[in-house]
C-alpha cells in the first residue's frame, strides 16, 4: 500500500522512545465524508476503531503475543477481538437490541452476517484472517450476540 493511501501506522519503540500510533483521519474517513453517516457515533467510532485496533494489534503482536504468522493477519485478528470488547463495553444498548432481534431472526441473522463477510472478503474490504475471526462467533452452537 502506498503511504499516501494508508490509514494508520504503528511505530515501535526505538532508541528509548515509546511506541506510538499514527492515524491519518483524512484517509480513514475519505469515503464517508460526503454522507451524513459520520454524524452517527457508532459509525464514526467504528471507522476510526478499525484503524486504531489494527495498529494496537501490531503492538500486541510485537510486544506481548508474538506469533509465527503474517503480521497483517495477526493485527487483523486482534482488531476483531479488540473491537468486540470495545463494542461490548461502550454500546451495551446495541447488545440489548441484538438480543431482541435474535429472538425473532436468529438463524437468518447468522446467514446474513456470513454472506456480508464473504462479500466484504471478495471485495477486498477485509482480510481472510479478519473474516475467519469474525465468523468464529457464528459457528454452529455459538451465538453472534451472546447473552
Amino acid at each position: 500500500m502506498r503511504v499516501i493511501e494508508t490509514r494508520g501506522l504503528y511505530h515501535p519503540a526505538f532508541n528509548g522512545n515509546r511506541a506510538w500510533i499514527e492515524i491519518f483521519i483524512d484517509n480513514t474517513l475519505r469515503k464517508w465524508e460526503k454522507s451524513g453517516w459520520l454524524l452517527v457515533p457508532l459509525i464514526r467510532e467504528n471507522l476510526i476503531g478499525d484503524v486504531l485496533f489494527h495498529e494496537i494489534g501490531h503492538h500486541i503482536h510485537l510486544t506481548c503475543r508474538p506469533e509465527h504468522r503474517e503480521k497483517e493477519d495477526v493485527a487483523d485478528i486482534w482488531k476483531v477481538r479488540l473491537q468486540k470488547n470495545y463494542s461490548k463495553s461502550h454500546f451495551r444498548w446495541l447488545r440489548r437490541i441484538g438480543r431482541l432481534i435474535r429472538l425473532l431472526l436468529g438463524p437468518l441473522m447468522d446467514r446474513q452476517h456470513e454472506n456480508l463477510g464473504k462479500q466484504m472478503l471478495s471485495d477486498g474490504h477485509i482480510s481472510r484472517a479478519e473474516f475467519e475471526e469474525s465468523m468464529r462467533a457464528t459457528k454452529p452452537g455459538e451465538r453472534l450476540f451472546p447473552e
